[in-house]
């Protein structure tokens, strides 16, 4: 049996798998994300591998608040959910499903499902009897009212959400198995809702593939705290007599965003369990950390090319701005304000200031603008563009 942990507010002194002691088990690396303040649901946290059962998890962790807090106060995944025009990722989750050979009618629900991305791509599809699970208020409304799509309003375990008086086809957790503060209990409250020969499909970013990208640590940003290769989904899984039916990466057969995600379907009593070789999680773990230290290693050099003793403005709050804090790149001495696109975070203290909507900068004194992120970076110079501004640019990446 799985060990489970009696307190979700509990800091991981242990495997959150197998229970093995954190002092008993390798110790890779360190997240800072203190100078964030509460735009982190953990000021910081220890990588740790497994000596046991080889999980790969976030232990020691330091929270800001309780993570289900997090995520009602400070989602990013309410923010403007009529922009969205389909995305590879949650169309992969959708072919997975057809795939499978699931009728139109059959009931599914996304868990943890935002702001219903993965829904309204079954819905473009032609599937009728869609339902889902998710904290934020602000997304249960807009499924409800703009998309005619039952959601629930409520986390994994909270029984009063009134899901669980329902069975589902299929149990859908796309990007939400690393977010898991107690694995066991949340898996199994989802494994309770699947009817008779119903399918629990799991997606989450999968550690085998991290060493494939060049970011910066982004793979251990301030809420992912579970790094999952298949040895370890199946372990989860196997405790609740579910069996691995099928997998796929979902970059596999074209290049896709999310690509170092992979997914897993799974069944109980199905007799149809799928074979599958050993992988190296810790090993492209280590690897992919070695990555990032290089990569670091060329940030630094290309912010001290810069003259910044007048000060910039950060835009992007997020994880990449706290690797910068973390590494001793960025002072708070230069920096003159800080701007991020997420409404949640306006106001909020962080990197010695209060978050202010990008709009500001209009009316703003000019200074550079540095872009503390790697993924957006395209995105956010198109905003700065149309904006009108012409402050310079510190491009840490090209």
């Amino acid at each position: 049996m799985l060990f489970t942990e009696d307190n979700a507010n509990k800091k991981r002194k242990c495997c959150p798998l197998c229970g093995s002691q954190n002092i008993y088990n390798r110790k890779l690396f360190e997240r800072d994300f203190s100078e964030a303040g509460d735009m982190s649901p953990f000021r910081r946290y220890q990588v740790y591998c497994c000596s046991k059962c080889g999980m790969l998890y976030a232990g020691d962790l330091e929270e800001t608040m309780p993570l289900n807090d997090y995520y009602r106060k400070m989602s990013k995944y309410d923010d403007n959910p009529e922009s969205w025009d389909g995305d590879d990722y949650s169309l992969r989750v959708q072919e997975f499903i057809a795939d499978s050979g699931l009728q139109k009618t059959s009931k599914i629900i996304d868990v943890g499902c935002g702001a219903g991305y993965v829904l309204r791509q079954l819905k473009k599809a032609g599937y009728t009897n869609l339902y889902g699970l998710e904290l934020s208020e602000a997304n249960c409304r807009y499924l409800q009212n703009s998309q005619g799509i039952c959601t629930f309003n409520g986390g994994i375990g909270d029984w009063s959400s009134g899901v669980a008086k329902h069975s589902f086809d299929v149990v859908v957790l796309k990007g939400v198995l690393e977010h898991l503060m107690s694995l066991y209990d949340d898996v199994l409250f989802c494994a309770e809702l699947l009817a008779e020969g119903g399918r629990l499909l799991l997606a989450c970013p999968d550690v085998t593939n991290f060493p494939r990208f060049r970011d910066c640590y982004q793979q251990l940003s301030s809420e992912h705290i579970n790094y999952f290769d298949t040895n370890s989904i199946v372990y989860l899984c196997a405790a609740l007599d579910l069996e691995l039916i099928e997998f796929r990466e979902v970059g596999l057969f074209r290049p896709a965003t999310y690509s170092e995600c992979s997914m897993w379907m799974f069944g109980k009593g199905t007799g149809k369990t799928l074979k599958y070789g050993n992988v190296a999680g810790e090993d492209s773990m280590v690897l992919y950390l070695s990555q990032c230290g290089n990569q670091l290693k060329q940030i630094r050099e290309r912010y001290s090319s810069y003259y910044l003793a007048d000060g910039f403005y950060l835009w992007g709050a997020g994880t990449l701005a706290a690797t910068l804090f973390q590494f001793g790149i960025l002072n708070k001495n230069l920096i003159r304000a800080v701007f991020d696109s997420n409404t949640n975070y306006h106001g909020h203290l962080a990197y010695g200031h209060p978050v202010q909507s990008p709009q500001d900068l209009q009316k703003m004194k000019r200074f550079p603008i540095l872009i503390a992120s790697q993924t957006a970076f395209a995105p956010i110079m198109g905003q700065i563009t149309a904006m009108g501004l012409n402050n310079p640019i510190i491009d840490l990446f090209s």
